[in-house]
């Protein structure tokens, strides 16, 4: 009786199925969202919804980029050393919760001015800062500006502040003031921006 021995599979069987293994893994890194692509659809997201602070999950989309390209803060406030993440008008935001994203400072610390503006009778306001290893309470009797100063590995990458109105308010989302964000460097003694 003849005895059949099994043949291993040819050359050209593992080259077939090597090909398809890598088709099948180009497409699969093909159809999957570049992070740059998914950061600039967040963006777009938070834009279309100006009344609405951005959600975790858009935050944290723009961090993880901030991280990986800390350039991406010039794209996100243009030359300004500090602006918001949400969309403001003529520069003031009205949301109760917003996002401060910083550029990074090399040489020298970097001073941030939050500026406050509404009717006397919506005073006191206090706004809690927090991000990194920053934890920032600031209080406004009336209408004007404060600073605060980061420093160290604060100022040396880009930052990501969560600005929140401790202050009630009657709108929900929104303050009972508006707000502006400014920047320098701390050797900048008169703090211009």
């Amino acid at each position: 009786m003849l005895k059949h021995r099994r043949r291993p599979p040819s050359l050209g069987f593992w080259i077939l199925v090597a090909s398809h293994v890598v088709m099948i893994a180009f497409l699969a890194w093909g159809f999957s969202e570049p992070p740059l692509d998914r950061v600039q659809r967040v963006l777009d997201q938070i834009r279309a919804n100006p009344n609405r602070p951005a959600s975790d999950d858009q935050v944290e989309a723009v961090l993880a980029t901030l991280r990986r390209h800390p350039g991406f803060a010039r794209a996100l406030v243009g030359h300004a050393q500090a602006g918001f993440l949400e969309p403001d008008k003529n520069g003031w935001l009205r949301l109760a919760q917003a996002h401060l994203v910083t550029q990074p400072q090399n040489s020298s610390g970097l001073r941030v001015w939050i500026e406050v503006d509404g009717p006397a009778a919506r005073f006191p306001v206090e706004l809690s800062l927090s991000g990194g290893s920053v934890q920032k309470t600031l209080r406004y009797q009336a209408r004007g500006r404060l600073s605060f100063d980061l420093t160290g590995a604060d100022a040396a990458r880009s930052l990501m502040l969560r600005v929140q109105s401790v202050s009630q308010s009657t709108c929900g989302n929104c303050l009972p003031v508006r707000i502006r964000a400014s920047a320098s460097s701390t050797t900048d003694s008169e703090g211009r921006t």
